[in-house]
C-alpha cells in the first residue's frame, strides 16, 4: 500500500526538540570507553587497597581477591563456556566485557567511591565466584570482618530469573550462609590477611540492561571521588534492596551464626546509610 505523501506533518514538541538538542550538545560516550574507564578505576582502587591494607598480593588489578584457582571444578566451569578453540585468556577477556560482569565491576567501583573511608569492597576470587556463588564482599573496617557477600544479577526485577535467584539466596542463608574459601579479614594493625570465612549472609543485587547502559553512558569515569547522579541513584536502589532483604531474612528460620551475622550487617548498614547521607546531604535517599 502506497504511503500518503500528503499526510499531515506533526511538528515535534518542545520536549522532543530539547532532547534532540541535548544529544547534539552531549553525544553519548562510547560504551567501550566507559568500560575501559571502569577497569582503570578498579586498578586504582586495587592499588590503594594493596598499599594501605596488605601485602601486595591481596587483590589483583581488577579488585578481586587473589586466591586458589579452585582446581578442576573451576577449570571445568570455564571450559564449559569457552567457544571452539578459544583460549582461557581469550575467554576471560570476552567475559570481562559482558554486561553481567560489568555490573560486578560497577558495584565495586561505585561502592568504593562512596564507602571507602569506612568499608573495603572487593570482588571474590575466581574460585569463590565460580564454586561458592559469591561475587563481591563488603569488609567493615570497624570490626575487620566481612559483613556480607553479594550476588549480582542483570535482569528485570519482575523477571522469572530474578525470582529464581532470590529464592536461591533464601536457601543459601537458611542452610548455613556462604562459605568463602579465599576470604580476608582486617587485623589490629589495619592489614588484611587471608582466611576462610563461613556463615556469611548472601544478598542479591539486581539491575536491568537499560540501567547498565545508562550508568556506562553517564557515570564519572575520571574520578575516584566524584559520584554522578546515576551512580548515586543506583547506589541508593541497591542499598534499599539490601535493607529489605536483610529484614526479610530475619523473618526466616535461620542458623544461629547466620542470624547473628545478619544482625551485624544491620549495624554496618546503618553506618553505610549515615555515610551516604553525610556525603550527599542535599539529595534525598532514592525510594526506588
Amino acid at each position: 500500500m502506497r504511503k500518503n505523501i500528503f499526510e499531515r506533518y506533526i511538528p515535534p514538541t518542545d520536549e522532543e526538540i530539547e532532547k534532540n538538542l541535548e544529544k547534539l550538545r552531549n553525544p553519548a560516550r562510547k560504551e567501550q570507553t566507559s568500560i575501559d574507564g571502569v577497569k582503570e578505576l578498579l586498578k586504582h582502587f586495587a592499588d590503594e587497597i594493596n598499599k594501605e591494607y596488605g601485602p601486595p598480593d591481596i587483590v589483583d588489578n581488577r579488585g578481586a581477591i587473589i586466591g586458589e584457582e579452585g582446581g578442576k571444578k573451576t577449570e571445568d566451569a570455564r571450559f564449559r563456556f569457552k567457544r571452539g578453540n578459544e583460549s582461557l585468556d581469550e575467554y576471560d577477556n570476552r567475559m570481562e566485557n559482558k554486561h553481567s560482569i560489568i555490573f560486578e565491576m560497577l558495584v565495586t567501583v561505585i561502592f568504593n567511591k562512596i564507602l571507602k573511608s569506612d568499608f573495603i569492597i572487593v570482588h571474590t576470587s575466581k574460585n569463590d565466584d565460580i564454586n561458592h556463588h559469591a561475587d563481591n564482599v563488603i569488609i567493615d573496617k570497624k570490626t575487620g570482618n566481612i559483613v556480607c557477600t553479594l550476588d549480582e544479577v542483570k535482569t528485570n526485577a519482575r523477571s522469572r530469573r530474578y525470582d529464581e535467584k532470590l529464592d536461591k539466596v533464601r536457601k543459601y542463608n537458611k542452610r548455613n550462609g556462604i562459605f568463602i574459601e579465599d576470604g580476608v579479614e582486617l587485623n589490629e594493625q589495619n592489614k588484611l590477611f587471608k582466611t576462610a570465612n563461613k556463615n556469611i549472609p548472601l544478598f542479591l543485587l539486581q539491575i536491568s540492561e537499560e540501567e547498565i547502559k545508562e550508568i556506562l553512558e553517564k557515570m564519572n569515569i575520571d574520578s575516584r571521588e566524584d559520584v554522578s547522579e546515576i551512580e548515586l541513584k543506583v547506589f541508593d536502589k541497591l542499598i534499599r534492596s539490601l535493607e529489605s532483604q536483610a529484614g526479610m531474612l530475619l523473618d526466616e528460620k535461620l542458623p544461629k551464626e547466620v542470624r547473628k551475622n545478619i544482625m551485624r550487617f544491620f549495624d554496618s548498614l546503618k553506618d553505610i546509610i549515615k555515610i551516604r547521607n553525610e556525603k550527599f546531604s542535599d539529595i534525598k535517599f532514592a525510594v526506588s
